[in-house]
């Protein structure tokens, strides 16, 4: 009875063991392998430290012009001498100003000025010459007469001959003081030309009265630039000046010219081109002329009666006006007519 038991037992828990079916073991489950993660590495800084924030740049101050002033010139300035206008600017911090300051003259027939303040002093002045400087609205000006020599040419037309042109010439002279030369000097015109060698010599009067040279047949037809030169009162003296033969006033006759012995008169028409008239009367004793008449018709009075004989009446046109007071004109051109004689009883 022992032995049946214990087999059952031993039969029951081999049957309880085995089961009618077999459960495979449960294994826990293993992790998935992941990267392994490397350790933070420190940001790398920049070895050279940032540099500081730097400020904007205003754009400079300009200078602003404070004051003009005109320096290298003195009056009076010589004819035909080299000068130039100078200018001394500073802004308003008392520095130096560089701009570019304009130039003018008040009279450029007498004294012209170019860009860069050269000046080119051609004629006598009649009345001061103002030379001005401005830039920014800012002027300097200085007054200035001229001295020395001057000399102005043109065509002499009249009806002699083959009619061509010859040559007028004007001059006057004046020195650094005002004064007139006191004696006749003679003067050399020449072409201004290494390859022709046309000449003449004139005659400067005394007193600095404007006198026509009238018939330079040693100058006829050669166009060009002329000097003349002259010592004056221990001085060198000269002018350069263009003749152009080209241009010439047509003869004055066109004109009728009646006198008496007290009175004169005229009607007619100038010449194209002609600023006046003059008519002159005149026999082996006498001559008297009229005043530079801009117009016709005109009439007028004898400085002195004529006394009973014969005279010539003649014609004078010019293109400048010579009783004018006014500074020469760089062309002189004349014209001469003779109207006939007359009998005053």
């Amino acid at each position: 009875m022992k032995r049946f038991s214990l087999l059952l037992v031993l039969t029951s828990a081999l049957f309880t063991a085995c089961g009618s079916e077999r459960t495979p073991p449960v294994n826990d489950p293993v992790p998935p392998v992941s990267d392994p993660v490397p350790p933070p590495v420190p940001p790398v800084s920049d070895p050279t430290p940032p540099a500081p924030p730097v400020p904007p740049i205003s754009d400079p101050v300009p200078p602003v012009l404070a004051n003009l002033q005109i320096t290298g010139i003195e009056s009076p300035l010589q004819i035909s001498q080299p000068a130039q206008v100078r200018v001394n600017a500073t802004d308003t911090s008392g520095q130096p100003f560089v701009g570019t300051p304009t130039y003018t003259s008040s009279d450029p027939n007498v004294i012209a000025v170019m860009s860069d303040g050269t000046l080119d002093v051609r004629h006598l002045s009649t009345t001061p010459v103002l030379l001005t400087v401005e830039e920014n609205g800012i002027k300097a000006t200085k007054s200035v007469t001229t001295y020395g020599l001057d000399v102005s040419g043109g065509t002499y037309h009249d009806w002699i001959g083959d009619g061509a042109p010859t040559t007028n010439i004007i001059m006057a002279f004046r020195d650094a003081q005002g004064n007139a030369n006191t004696t006749d000097i003679p003067v050399s015109i020449a072409l201004n030309s290494s390859t022709n060698n046309t000449s003449t010599n004139v005659t400067l009067f005394a007193g600095s009265t404007i006198k026509n040279f009238s018939r330079s047949f040693n100058l006829k037809g050669a166009a060009g630039y002329y000097k003349a030169s002259a010592n004056i009162n221990g001085m060198a003296f000269y002018k350069v000046f263009p003749i152009d033969y080209t241009y010439y006033l047509d003869l004055p006759n066109k004109i009728t010219f009646t006198s008496n012995s007290s009175d004169y008169s005229m009607k007619g028409a100038l010449p194209s081109g002609a600023a006046t008239i003059k008519g002159r009367i005149s026999n082996s004793t006498l001559s008297q002329t009229t005043p530079n008449i801009l117009s016709l018709p005109a009439s007028g009075t004898w400085d002195h009666p004529l006394s009973s004989g014969t005279y010539s009446l003649a014609l004078e046109a010019m293109d400048y006006n010579s009783d004018s007071g006014q500074p020469f004109p760089d062309r002189v051109n004349y014209s001469w007519y003779p109207v006939g004689n007359i009998s005053i009883p």
